[in-house]
């Protein structure tokens, strides 16, 4: 796993996941700690890709936002962002 936030300083809801890369593919998972955020992993591309998340995916402060890559095939300059609300 990648850690993009470690130790969250606020609560709130992560609404949507953006990925692209220069070339090749793979597949991205969006976890909050170890819970996979509900919904569509993202499919990573050279085009660039938005997955909404409405389920799993609320975290409290402290927690951990990373991500897990899978099915990776030649994925290079990978780009992430996690879209999030801020609750508390």
């Amino acid at each position: 796993d990648y850690v993009l936030w470690y130790d969250a300083p606020w609560p709130g809801t992560v609404t949507m996941v953006r990925t692209d890369c220069a070339s090749g593919t793979c597949t991205l998972t969006g976890k909050v700690n170890t819970t996979a955020l509900g919904g569509t992993a993202n499919s990573v591309s050279s085009t660039a890709t938005e997955q909404t998340h409405s389920t799993s995916n609320t975290f409290v402060k402290g927690d951990k936002l990373q991500y897990t890559i899978s099915s990776n095939s030649a994925c290079l300059t990978m780009a992430v962002a996690f879209y999030i609300t801020r609750t508390g």
